[in-house]
Protein backbone atom coordinates (compact mmCIF):
# COMPACT_ATOMS: atom_id res chain seq x y z
CA UNK A 1 0.00 0.00 0.00
CA UNK A 2 1.06 3.47 -0.59
CA UNK A 3 0.63 6.23 1.90
CA UNK A 4 1.96 9.93 1.29
CA UNK A 5 0.85 13.53 1.52
CA UNK A 6 0.65 15.94 -1.17
CA UNK A 7 1.14 20.21 -0.42
CA UNK A 8 0.31 22.72 -2.29
CA UNK A 9 -1.29 21.03 -5.43
CA UNK A 10 -4.73 21.01 -6.28
CA UNK A 11 -5.33 18.73 -9.04
CA UNK A 12 -4.21 15.17 -9.08
CA UNK A 13 -3.96 15.91 -12.63
CA UNK A 14 -0.55 17.50 -11.46
CA UNK A 15 1.32 14.39 -9.70
CA UNK A 16 2.89 11.35 -11.51
CA UNK A 17 3.58 8.45 -10.41
CA UNK A 18 5.95 5.79 -12.25
CA UNK A 19 6.58 2.12 -10.96
CA UNK A 20 9.97 0.83 -12.73
CA UNK A 21 9.70 4.07 -15.29
CA UNK A 22 6.20 2.96 -16.16
CA UNK A 23 3.23 5.91 -15.32
CA UNK A 24 0.66 4.43 -12.99
CA UNK A 25 -2.88 5.74 -12.87
CA UNK A 26 -4.30 3.28 -9.94
CA UNK A 27 -3.73 6.10 -7.16
CA UNK A 28 -5.74 8.25 -5.15
CA UNK A 29 -5.29 11.64 -4.50
CA UNK A 30 -7.43 14.04 -1.74
CA UNK A 31 -6.94 17.83 -2.44
CA UNK A 32 -8.73 19.11 0.21
CA UNK A 33 -6.36 16.66 2.82
CA UNK A 34 -3.26 16.32 0.50
CA UNK A 35 -3.63 12.81 1.33
CA UNK A 36 -1.92 10.10 -1.68
CA UNK A 37 -2.66 6.59 -1.54
CA UNK A 38 -2.97 3.43 -3.72
CA UNK A 39 -2.29 -0.47 -3.72
CA UNK A 40 -0.19 -1.88 -5.85
CA UNK A 41 0.89 -5.73 -6.17
CA UNK A 42 4.66 -6.10 -7.22
CA UNK A 43 6.45 -8.62 -9.31
CA UNK A 44 9.16 -10.25 -6.92
CA UNK A 45 12.40 -8.91 -6.85
CA UNK A 46 13.23 -4.96 -6.80
CA UNK A 47 10.88 -2.32 -7.36
CA UNK A 48 10.98 1.20 -8.05
CA UNK A 49 8.46 4.31 -7.32
CA UNK A 50 8.72 7.94 -8.33
CA UNK A 51 6.05 10.64 -7.29
CA UNK A 52 6.33 13.72 -8.71
CA UNK A 53 4.17 16.83 -8.50
CA UNK A 54 4.24 20.22 -9.54
CA UNK A 55 2.30 23.71 -9.60
CA UNK A 56 2.87 27.14 -11.02
CA UNK A 57 5.64 27.66 -8.55
CA UNK A 58 8.00 24.38 -8.75
CA UNK A 59 7.83 20.63 -8.70
CA UNK A 60 9.15 18.32 -6.08
CA UNK A 61 9.71 14.43 -6.23
CA UNK A 62 10.72 11.30 -4.39
CA UNK A 63 11.82 7.87 -5.35
CA UNK A 64 11.06 4.81 -2.94
CA UNK A 65 12.55 1.41 -3.67
CA UNK A 66 11.14 -1.80 -1.91
CA UNK A 67 12.08 -5.75 -2.42
CA UNK A 68 9.81 -8.35 -2.50
CA UNK A 69 10.95 -12.08 -2.07
CA UNK A 70 8.99 -14.58 -3.68
CA UNK A 71 7.64 -17.06 -1.40
CA UNK A 72 9.32 -20.27 -0.31
CA UNK A 73 7.72 -23.66 -2.04
CA UNK A 74 8.48 -26.89 -1.11
CA UNK A 75 8.54 -29.51 -3.98
CA UNK A 76 5.37 -31.73 -5.12
CA UNK A 77 5.97 -35.12 -6.81
CA UNK A 78 3.37 -37.08 -8.43
CA UNK A 79 3.59 -40.43 -10.56
CA UNK A 80 2.36 -43.50 -12.08
CA UNK A 81 3.06 -46.78 -13.32
CA UNK A 82 1.60 -48.06 -16.36
CA UNK A 83 2.09 -52.03 -17.58
CA UNK A 84 3.24 -52.77 -20.99
CA UNK A 85 4.11 -55.12 -23.30
CA UNK A 86 7.43 -54.80 -24.83
CA UNK A 87 10.78 -56.41 -24.95
CA UNK A 88 12.95 -54.27 -23.05
CA UNK A 89 9.91 -52.58 -20.45
CA UNK A 90 7.09 -54.22 -18.19
CA UNK A 91 5.88 -51.04 -17.31
CA UNK A 92 6.40 -47.11 -17.84
CA UNK A 93 6.70 -43.82 -15.74
CA UNK A 94 5.46 -40.99 -16.16
CA UNK A 95 4.58 -37.99 -13.62
CA UNK A 96 5.23 -34.20 -12.77
CA UNK A 97 7.52 -32.88 -10.43
CA UNK A 98 7.50 -28.92 -9.65
CA UNK A 99 9.47 -26.88 -8.01
CA UNK A 100 12.73 -28.26 -8.67
CA UNK A 101 15.20 -27.16 -10.87
CA UNK A 102 17.57 -30.08 -11.45
CA UNK A 103 17.78 -34.16 -11.54
CA UNK A 104 20.49 -33.80 -8.87
CA UNK A 105 17.72 -32.83 -6.56
CA UNK A 106 15.30 -35.99 -7.35
CA UNK A 107 16.11 -39.17 -6.17
CA UNK A 108 14.67 -42.28 -7.64
CA UNK A 109 15.16 -46.14 -5.97
CA UNK A 110 13.90 -49.26 -7.30
CA UNK A 111 13.35 -52.04 -4.50
CA UNK A 112 15.31 -49.62 -2.53
CA UNK A 113 18.23 -49.20 -4.71
CA UNK A 114 19.40 -46.20 -6.40
CA UNK A 115 18.17 -45.53 -10.46
CA UNK A 116 19.64 -42.71 -12.68
CA UNK A 117 17.44 -44.20 -15.90
CA UNK A 118 15.13 -41.76 -15.66
CA UNK A 119 14.50 -38.43 -17.73
CA UNK A 120 13.67 -34.96 -16.16
CA UNK A 121 12.61 -31.88 -17.75
CA UNK A 122 13.04 -29.06 -15.69
CA UNK A 123 11.38 -26.17 -18.07
CA UNK A 124 8.25 -28.68 -18.03
CA UNK A 125 8.42 -30.58 -14.76
CA UNK A 126 7.91 -34.09 -16.89
CA UNK A 127 9.41 -37.23 -15.16
CA UNK A 128 9.68 -40.33 -17.25
CA UNK A 129 11.31 -43.38 -17.37
CA UNK A 130 10.88 -47.02 -18.39
CA UNK A 131 11.66 -50.31 -16.39
CA UNK A 132 11.48 -53.97 -16.74
CA UNK A 133 10.73 -55.62 -13.41
CA UNK A 134 11.25 -59.42 -12.36
CA UNK A 135 8.75 -61.56 -11.18
CA UNK A 136 6.90 -60.10 -8.16
CA UNK A 137 6.61 -57.22 -6.32
CA UNK A 138 8.64 -53.90 -7.32
CA UNK A 139 8.22 -50.96 -5.42
CA UNK A 140 8.89 -47.63 -7.07
CA UNK A 141 9.93 -44.25 -4.78
CA UNK A 142 10.30 -41.12 -6.01
CA UNK A 143 12.09 -38.12 -3.53
CA UNK A 144 12.29 -34.49 -4.12
CA UNK A 145 14.04 -31.49 -2.08
CA UNK A 146 14.71 -27.70 -2.57
CA UNK A 147 15.34 -25.26 0.15
CA UNK A 148 11.77 -25.06 1.21
CA UNK A 149 10.82 -28.33 1.67
CA UNK A 150 10.76 -32.11 0.36
CA UNK A 151 8.31 -34.86 -0.85
CA UNK A 152 8.10 -38.25 -1.53
CA UNK A 153 5.61 -40.77 -2.90
CA UNK A 154 6.15 -45.04 -3.61
CA UNK A 155 4.33 -46.73 -5.88
CA UNK A 156 4.77 -50.35 -6.08
CA UNK A 157 3.14 -52.95 -9.17
CA UNK A 158 3.35 -57.13 -9.54
CA UNK A 159 4.83 -58.75 -12.12
CA UNK A 160 3.25 -62.32 -12.39
CA UNK A 161 5.46 -65.28 -13.77
CA UNK A 162 4.10 -66.13 -17.05
CA UNK A 163 3.31 -69.94 -17.15
CA UNK A 164 5.53 -72.13 -18.40
CA UNK A 165 3.83 -72.91 -22.29
CA UNK A 166 2.67 -77.07 -22.26
CA UNK A 167 3.99 -78.97 -24.58
CA UNK A 168 0.88 -80.10 -26.98
CA UNK A 169 -0.48 -83.53 -25.90
CA UNK A 170 0.75 -86.07 -28.93
CA UNK A 171 -1.52 -88.83 -30.50
CA UNK A 172 -2.74 -91.25 -28.40
CA UNK A 173 -1.74 -93.78 -25.81
CA UNK A 174 -1.68 -97.70 -26.63
CA UNK A 175 -1.78 -100.94 -25.35
CA UNK A 176 1.22 -102.78 -27.17
CA UNK A 177 -1.05 -106.32 -26.28
CA UNK A 178 0.54 -109.56 -26.07
CA UNK A 179 0.71 -110.95 -29.96
CA UNK A 180 2.87 -109.51 -32.42
CA UNK A 181 0.33 -108.47 -34.53
CA UNK A 182 -1.58 -105.92 -32.08
CA UNK A 183 0.95 -103.97 -33.24
CA UNK A 184 2.03 -103.38 -36.51
CA UNK A 185 3.89 -100.79 -37.93
CA UNK A 186 5.34 -100.85 -41.73
CA UNK A 187 7.50 -98.73 -42.85
CA UNK A 188 10.45 -97.85 -45.81
CA UNK A 189 12.90 -98.94 -43.23
CA UNK A 190 10.78 -102.22 -42.67
CA UNK A 191 8.20 -103.78 -40.63
CA UNK A 192 7.56 -103.35 -36.55
CA UNK A 193 5.43 -105.29 -34.25
CA UNK A 194 4.43 -106.07 -30.90
CA UNK A 195 8.44 -107.57 -30.26
CA UNK A 196 9.77 -104.36 -30.70
CA UNK A 197 7.87 -102.62 -28.03
CA UNK A 198 9.32 -105.01 -25.22
CA UNK A 199 12.45 -102.36 -25.46
CA UNK A 200 11.42 -99.31 -23.69
CA UNK A 201 14.13 -97.56 -25.81
CA UNK A 202 12.40 -98.03 -29.32
CA UNK A 203 11.30 -95.25 -31.04
CA UNK A 204 10.59 -94.53 -34.67
CA UNK A 205 9.76 -91.33 -36.39
CA UNK A 206 9.03 -90.85 -40.24
CA UNK A 207 6.85 -91.57 -42.81
CA UNK A 208 4.76 -95.45 -42.99
CA UNK A 209 2.33 -97.46 -45.39
CA UNK A 210 0.01 -98.44 -42.60
CA UNK A 211 -0.28 -98.19 -38.96
CA UNK A 212 -2.13 -101.00 -37.01
CA UNK A 213 -2.60 -100.34 -33.09
CA UNK A 214 -5.82 -99.70 -29.92
CA UNK A 215 -5.75 -97.12 -28.05
CA UNK A 216 -6.09 -97.27 -23.97
CA UNK A 217 -8.26 -95.56 -21.69
CA UNK A 218 -8.75 -91.88 -22.32
CA UNK A 219 -8.10 -92.29 -26.24
CA UNK A 220 -6.49 -89.65 -28.23
CA UNK A 221 -6.78 -88.06 -31.78
CA UNK A 222 -4.49 -88.89 -34.97
CA UNK A 223 -4.55 -85.84 -37.96
CA UNK A 224 -6.04 -86.49 -40.88
CA UNK A 225 -6.15 -84.58 -43.66
CA UNK A 226 -4.95 -81.71 -41.29
CA UNK A 227 -8.26 -82.05 -39.08
CA UNK A 228 -8.22 -83.99 -35.88
CA UNK A 229 -9.50 -87.20 -35.72
CA UNK A 230 -10.82 -89.03 -32.31
CA UNK A 231 -10.32 -92.42 -31.55
CA UNK A 232 -11.97 -94.49 -28.41
CA UNK A 233 -10.16 -97.43 -26.82
CA UNK A 234 -11.08 -100.75 -27.04
CA UNK A 235 -11.24 -101.00 -30.69
CA UNK A 236 -8.67 -101.77 -33.41
CA UNK A 237 -7.58 -98.94 -35.84
CA UNK A 238 -6.00 -99.32 -39.13
CA UNK A 239 -4.07 -96.21 -40.96
CA UNK A 240 -3.13 -96.56 -44.42
CA UNK A 241 -1.75 -94.56 -46.92
CA UNK A 242 0.48 -91.34 -46.88
CA UNK A 243 1.81 -91.51 -42.94
CA UNK A 244 4.18 -89.88 -40.98
CA UNK A 245 4.06 -91.51 -37.39
CA UNK A 246 5.90 -91.17 -34.47
CA UNK A 247 6.34 -94.20 -32.01
CA UNK A 248 8.10 -93.92 -28.64
CA UNK A 249 7.77 -93.73 -25.10
CA UNK A 250 8.59 -90.31 -24.63
CA UNK A 251 6.05 -88.29 -26.99
CA UNK A 252 4.81 -85.07 -24.97
CA UNK A 253 1.95 -86.56 -23.01
CA UNK A 254 3.02 -90.44 -22.84
CA UNK A 255 4.00 -90.15 -19.11
CA UNK A 256 6.45 -92.80 -19.93
CA UNK A 257 3.86 -95.35 -21.85
CA UNK A 258 3.88 -96.21 -25.81
CA UNK A 259 2.03 -93.53 -27.31
CA UNK A 260 1.77 -93.10 -31.36
CA UNK A 261 1.77 -89.82 -32.83
CA UNK A 262 -0.08 -89.96 -36.65
CA UNK A 263 -0.54 -87.86 -39.36
CA UNK A 264 -2.80 -89.42 -42.25
CA UNK A 265 -3.95 -88.31 -45.88
CA UNK A 266 -7.09 -90.63 -45.19
CA UNK A 267 -9.37 -92.13 -42.16
CA UNK A 268 -8.48 -95.32 -40.33
CA UNK A 269 -10.65 -98.38 -40.48
CA UNK A 270 -11.63 -99.65 -36.80
CA UNK A 271 -13.62 -101.96 -34.95
CA UNK A 272 -13.54 -104.49 -32.60
CA UNK A 273 -14.04 -108.36 -31.85
CA UNK A 274 -15.03 -110.24 -34.86
CA UNK A 275 -15.26 -106.76 -36.84
CA UNK A 276 -11.77 -105.52 -36.42
CA UNK A 277 -9.76 -104.46 -39.07
CA UNK A 278 -6.69 -107.51 -40.16
CA UNK A 279 -3.24 -106.69 -38.96
CA UNK A 280 -0.89 -106.48 -41.53
CA UNK A 281 1.63 -108.04 -39.39
CA UNK A 282 -0.90 -111.84 -39.28
CA UNK A 283 0.07 -112.40 -42.65
CA UNK A 284 3.75 -112.02 -41.75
Amino acid sequence: DLRGSITNVTSKSNISVTVNGRAEQGFQFNPGTGQLSGSFKFSSGSTNVVISARNECGSDSKSVSVSVVEPCQAPVVEFSLTAVNAPDATHNLRGSITNVKNKSDISLTVNGRQDQGFQFVPGTGVLTGKYKFSPGTSTVVVSVRNECGSDSKSVSVSVVEPEPEEESVCGVRINPGNSAWQFCLQTPRGSYNRENLRDNNFSYSGSATSLYFMPIAGGGSAIVNGKAYSMKPGAYYLFTGKLSVKVSTKNPGSMGQWSVCIEADRPPTTGNGNNRPVSPCESE
